[in-house]
């Protein structure tokens, strides 16, 4: 189904020659994945249509469990979180993933992300509607031209960063994720060997072990005493 064009049985998987989809018109930009399209209308409108698997529809209204089921009929899906001041500018296709760009810098990707490149981290879950780009803190506010997919990666072209307060855009002012604690953990460590080793803690005095009392020799006897010898007879 993602030539847009409804299949006359189980086998007619090839069309040779180009036919007519009456079911598209005002396109502005068309991008084909491996069996998804994506067609962008110069409303800001965005149409997906092909397989659903893996999500890369971003539709809700379809079974991303299975391929077996096409969908040539274009459909519209919802960009949660457009600014009213903004439009779509741009898609992208590739295998099992989709993505679109604003006008005014901002990034959706939906689909498979067996290879983290939906770009949300270190989730490796798929996604089966359009999630803002989760910016880090080393990309930064940089305004996002267009992306383009290779076979299971995205590559974005952006321009330099800009400070939130500089910004009109109410996506500027989304917070900025923490950095982790780890670069806090090095900076500790390599603060304390600049400092050097620290001065030994001198341990604290031992108690002084008891004194045992000296023994006493025990007190000798007193002599008996002797009675005086008898007066000698006259």
């Amino acid at each position: 189904g993602q030539l847009g064009v409804a299949k006359k049985g189980a086998e007619d998987n090839l069309v040779w020659a180009p036919v007519h989809v009456t079911s598209l018109s005002g396109v502005a930009a068309i991008k084909g994945g491996e069996q998804h399209t994506l067609a962008l209308l110069k409303s800001g409108a965005l149409l997906s249509f092909g397989a659903a698997t893996y999500g890369m529809l971003g539709r809700e209204d379809v079974d991303v469990t299975t391929a077996d089921e096409p969908h040539p009929v274009p459909t519209t899906v919802n960009v949660v979180g457009l600014d009213n001041d903004a439009q779509l500018s741009g898609v992208a296709a590739g295998m099992n993933v989709s993505a679109c760009v604003s006008s005014n810098g901002q990034l959706w990707l939906w689909g498979s992300n067996v290879n983290y490149q939906l770009a949300k981290g270190m989730d490796e879950e798929d996604s089966i509607v359009p999630e803002r780009f989760r910016r880090q803190a080393t990309f930064g506010f940089r305004p996002i031209a267009s992306v383009v997919f290779g076979a299971q990666h995205a590559a974005l072209l952006a321009s330099d960063p800009i400070a939130p307060e500089e910004a009109s855009s109410p996506w500027c002012a989304l917070p900025q994720p923490q950095p982790a604690a780890l670069p806090e953990i090095l900076a500790t460590v390599l603060a304390a060997e600049e400092a050097g080793p620290a001065a030994p803690v001198p341990a604290p005095d031992a108690p002084a072990e008891p004194t045992a009392p000296a023994p006493v020799a025990p007190e000798a006897p007193a002599a008996p005493a002797v009675a005086p010898a008898p007066a000698p007879a006259p």
